[in-house]
């Protein structure tokens, strides 16, 4: 008797394993992406763990606009598709690109399932929908919840850093604002001031920060850009970030007016009086009252 009761209770146990498997929901996703036109791109089809769902094939079709994203095909290098004995196909089309992969071991772990690479060919500032249709893990089980995301044609600045600490700012409008992401080669926080310092994982345009780096080196930073901006000030000094093109100290306008009290100054292993302020630098300026810093320059 106590034996048959053990087997009821295994195989109770596994129905509702398998209930669970069977409605087991998946998500799949594309974010947000941005490159400047004529960069070579990757797309990353993404997922969350997949690890002992017996996943031995997927398929699914990836909507693009064409005449902004040129479909290049697609690559498994670096991704959970790279796996021994795993065979990725794609059919490309004017406007998409159809993927079905197969392998003889089931997947397993999370991050990039598969990339799409593509050139990019639209103008600054144009926007392509990135649409995953028919997303399907082997026959259907476990179901792929699939969310779409899009591309931003975007300019590209650089932002040059000396060994050492660095007053640093964001120059364009980004889709991702971490300061990982942005600095990835600071080996410190972002650090702002107002009133006192304060560290920040998200950057926002118009503060300066300071930075930490190991050695001299340069970042890429792409993203829409800014001709104007207005800084919010507080009383004392604040340190203020850049436009995409330079300024010059001349054209920079206050609300209140005459509020600004000292020079502007720039930090390169020591303080020097700014005459321009130099897209992606970071400033020190300081005011008699809280008010308004406005910035502009030329397209």
């Amino acid at each position: 008797m106590k034996d048959y009761f053990v087997k009821i209770t295994i195989n109770v146990l596994l129905f509702f394993v398998c209930i669970n498997f069977i409605n087991a929901q998946i998500p799949v996703s594309v974010g947000n992406h941005s490159g400047k036109f004529g960069d070579t791109v990757d797309v990353s089809i993404n997922t969350n763990n997949i690890t002992g769902l017996n996943i031995l094939s997927y398929q699914f079709v990836f909507k693009f606009n064409h005449t902004i994203l040129q479909s290049l095909g697609i690559s498994s290098d670096e991704t959970l598709s790279s796996a021994g004995g795993w065979t990725v196909l794609g059919n490309t089309k004017t406007d998409s690109i159809s993927v079905g992969a197969f392998g003889a071991n089931s997947l397993s772990g999370s991050g990039k399932l598969v990339k799409v690479k593509f050139r990019v060919i639209g103008n600054l500032g144009q926007l392509s929908p990135l649409e995953l249709r028919s997303f399907i893990f082997n026959a259907g089980i476990p179901a792929a919840v699939s969310t779409n995301g899009s591309f931003t044609v975007s300019m590209q600045k650089i932002v040059i850093n000396t060994q050492g600490w660095n007053i640093l700012s964001v120059p364009l409008t980004t889709i991702d604002r971490t300061k990982n992401l942005l600095f990835p080669n600071s080996i410190s926080g972002a650090f702002t001031y107002i009133g006192n310092y304060i560290t920040n994982d998200t950057l926002k345009t118009g503060s300066g920060y300071w930075l930490k780096f190991s050695s001299p080196g340069s970042t890429k930073i792409n993203g829409n850009p800014i001709f104007r901006d207005t800084i919010m000030l507080v009383s004392g000094w604040n340190l203020i970030g850049s436009l995409t093109n330079p300024v010059s100290i001349s054209t920079i306008q206050t609300d209140p007016p005459g509020m600004i009290t000292s020079k502007f100054y720039k930090y390169n292993n020591g303080y020097s009086i700014a005459d321009t302020i130099h897209p992606g630098a970071g400033h020190w300026v300081k005011v008699n009252q809280a008010g308004k810093l406005i910035l502009f320059s030329d397209p």
